[in-house]
């Protein structure tokens, strides 16, 4: 008797046991976390675009603690903080930085929507004069209104190495 009394104890304890939670899927601040290159910019069709050559020296490194740094092959860099929110029904991202140099120069502040899937990242965030508060109401270039969108590439280890 005592043994189907430690039999029937034993299983209501391992029925009782919490059942082991699915790993959580990582949230998008942890998966931009890298170095990403640009690999294209449209403004409407391709008007007011930079030359391939040039944007494929920018880079978008966004770091542990909601650091980001933008640099480019001519030495230019910007540094600041990047906040996600991904919860949102279109997810959005922004992005304040300063110019490394010069040293005072004023922070700004881009309002972005993006999209993250897998190594490629698209950014969509209105051009204009510094301080401008506008966040794009959906992932698309738009001309009239100097709407940007970007696409990087996720710069992998053996990339790296190539630039």
């Amino acid at each position: 008797m005592r043994l189907f009394l430690l039999l029937c104890a034993s299983t209501s304890l391992l029925l009782a046991a919490p059942v082991p939670k699915a790993k959580a899927k990582p949230k998008d601040a942890e998966l931009i976390l890298g170095t990403w290159r640009v690999e294209s910019v449209d403004v409407d069709g391709g008007q007011n675009v930079p030359r391939q050559s040039d944007l494929e020296k920018i880079n978008f490194i966004y770091g542990e603690k909601d650091t980001l740094k933008m640099t480019d092959m001519n030495s230019m860099s910007m540094e600041g903080t990047f906040k996600i929110d991904s919860e949102a029904k279109l997810k959005s991202i922004d992005m304040t930085m300063k110019m490394s140099v010069p040293v005072n120069s004023p922070e700004r502040t881009i309002l972005a929507v993006y999209e993250l899937d897998g190594d490629t990242l698209k950014l969509c965030f209105a051009q204009g004069a510094p301080g401008k508060k506008e966040r794009p109401e959906e992932l698309k270039a738009i001309g009239a209104k100097m709407i940007c969108l970007a696409t990087l590439k996720r710069v992998k280890p053996e990339d790296k190495k190539d630039k």
